[in-house]
């Protein structure tokens, strides 16, 4: 038996019968959440123990996700980024395996995640295009705003577990930079990094 065998064999042993239960039934609706937990074994701690407690809300959603623009390393942002996602996204399915939330409300934390998800992503990105190529300014030498704005089901809060999302990145005029690049062309750099 190899050592990843005798981990996951040592982790399964140490389950409570309620967290093998939890487990399983996650495994049975999503290999991506099965496969996340057995690379990630301390989430299903917080997966179980997150079962009866109220719903997080977008504030408490982005606060979190906004923490992780403190991380300087890009893939550290990245992998903590995923790794926020995977932790809340089970936090859901498994309120929603045992019926934990009325369906709408499930959903609508689910549109919050990725909201927030969305957010943190879009601020690094964008930091990452200042930092390269200098603040967007308008002609009157103030700094170009952009956002970005969910639409459909996820501008509705009503996104599921199959839903693609629906954006628009908007941004206040035409701008210019110290390196000759247009706001639009520094927006497409912001999202393709």
């Amino acid at each position: 038996m190899n050592k990843f065998e005798l981990l996951k064999k040592d982790f399964l042993e140490n389950l409570s019968k309620n967290q093998k239960e939890l487990l399983q039934k996650i495994c049975f609706y999503s290999n991506c959440l099965c496969n996340f937990l057995f690379r990630n074994e301390k989430y299903l701690d917080y997966f179980y123990e997150n079962l009866d407690k109220p719903l997080l809300g977008r504030e408490n959603l982005v606060n979190e996700a906004l923490k992780l623009l403190d991380l300087e390393n890009e893939n550290e942002f990245v992998l903590n980024l995923t790794c926020f996602k995977m932790k809340h996204f089970g936090r859901i399915v498994s309120k929603d395996i045992y019926s934990k939330h009325p369906l709408p409300e499930l959903m609508e934390e689910y549109s919050y995640l990725a909201d927030a998800t969305l957010e943190a992503a879009f601020k690094r990105a964008w930091e990452t295009a200042e930092k390269r190529y200098g603040k967007p300014l308008d002609d009157s030498n103030n700094p170009v705003k952009a956002s970005v704005i969910g639409l459909g089901k996820l501008g509705g809060t009503e996104l599921n577990y199959y839903s693609d999302i629906d954006i628009m990145y908007i941004y206040q005029s035409e701008g210019r930079l110290k390196r000759v690049i247009q706001t639009e062309n520094f927006l497409l750099t912001c999202l393709l990094k």
